[in-house]
């Protein structure tokens, strides 16, 4: 969408945004043929998605705001009940653009069904080297998907070292693939309401027992699980991948050489930037291969306690207090364990952002 095209988004806007809704559609059919979710499972993921509005637009955050100021979106009774407005929305999305830098899309949940802003400018600009636009719509749609008890659940487990066996695909007939029209919603505004600001530096204590590769900082937004979850459904597009294959390690470090090869040749492209960037330097092939393959398995399943003794063989040695906290989470597996240093008593505060607070994803 250029700035002059703004009643209607581009044929091949469309088109790349079909492409994105399509990826995922496929996989989910793919992963439900292979028996990697039940049908209830996959009708509700089919569901969310036809109930997901699209805004492409130019004017990056203040289509979101317009949106709700026009009616397109409604607030929900809930954050109705929680006395918010779309002034709230406002904030929030200022503090997002400052905690998370350029949002080429974000993902909103303040409505009954989630919504999602596509900033086109930003993708297609001549200057941009990050992901190109279907890619995006991926990325964006996973976070609508509501996986937050299941998928994003496994990948707060890989991140602790905590693996599960991956059990093998079903040997299944070929997958339907839905047909979804996805709402596009074109763009005829021109107001302005959230003006850029200096990305802050994003700071936080890497949660005690999170693994990450050897000289990488923690990153309390590239490493939080939804953002995880989203950007390796982004590198399943990206890369083509099977969505019925195993992958192992090896098959992992081979991705990993392709794109080596690819950035001694100078042929990297954006999508493969990110690749490098937000996954490969971060995680080691082991956690990969099972972000690909566990992530995938959205039936629940329950938490085997023998996961979590690595844990505690590891504080044995601490304080009763942090031994505590690992019981606790062994109770309670979505809780994150950061043990308290001895001998402090400063007071903790609620240092959560609010874009967290709102479930605002990009």
């Amino acid at each position: 969408m250029t700035n002059d095209e703004n009643t209607a988004p581009s044929p091949e806007t469309l088109q790349q945004i079909n492409e994105g809704v399509n990826f995922v559609c496929h996989w989910l059919s793919e992963r439900h043929a292979a028996g990697k979710m039940t049908t209830d499972e996959y009708n509700q993921a089919l569901e969310k998605i036809r109930n997901t509005k699209i805004f492409p637009t130019g004017r990056g955050s203040d289509r979101l705001i317009d949106a709700y100021q026009q009616g397109e979106l409604k607030l929900s009774d809930a954050y109705i009940k929680k006395g918010l407005s779309v002034e709230d929305l406002k904030n929030g999305l200022l503090k997002q653009s400052s905690y998370a830098g350029e949002m080429l899309g974000l993902s909103t949940f303040w409505s009954d069904n989630p919504a999602i802003l596509i900033d086109i400018n930003k993708i297609k600009s001549e200057n941009s080297e990050r992901s190109d636009l279907s890619s995006v719509v991926a990325h964006e749609l996973t976070h609508c998907l509501g996986l937050k008890d299941t998928s994003e659940k496994e990948v707060q487990n890989i991140l602790y070292g905590r693996y599960k066996q991956t059990t093998p695909t079903t040997d299944a007939a070929n997958s339907n693939k839905p047909n979804i029209s996805v709402q596009i919603i074109p763009d005829s505004g021109t107001q302005q309401y959230v003006h850029g600001s200096k990305k802050i530096a994003r700071s936080g204590e890497k949660p005690y027992g999170i693994k990450l590769n050897e000289d990488v900082i923690y990153d309390p937004y590239e490493d939080k699980e939804s953002e995880v979850y989203a950007r390796i459904m982004q590198m399943r597009f990206d890369l083509k991948l099977d969505p019925r294959k195993i992958y192992t390690p090896e098959d992992v470090e081979e991705l990993r050489k392709n794109l080596l090869k690819k950035q001694m040749e100078g042929k990297l492209t954006g999508a493969d930037k990110d690749i490098n960037n937000l996954i490969f330097k971060r995680y080691s092939d082991e956690q990969i291969s099972h972000f690909l393959n566990d992530t995938a398995q959205f039936q629940q399943t329950q938490n085997n306690e023998n996961n979590y003794l690595a844990d505690i063989k590891q504080i044995m040695h601490k304080d009763t207090e942090n031994y505590l906290k690992v019981i606790a989470s062994i109770n309670n597996p979505a809780r994150s364990f950061s043990p308290t240093p001895q001998n402090s008593h400063k007071e903790k505060t609620n240092s959560t952002p609010l874009l967290r607070q709102q479930r605002e994803y990009c």
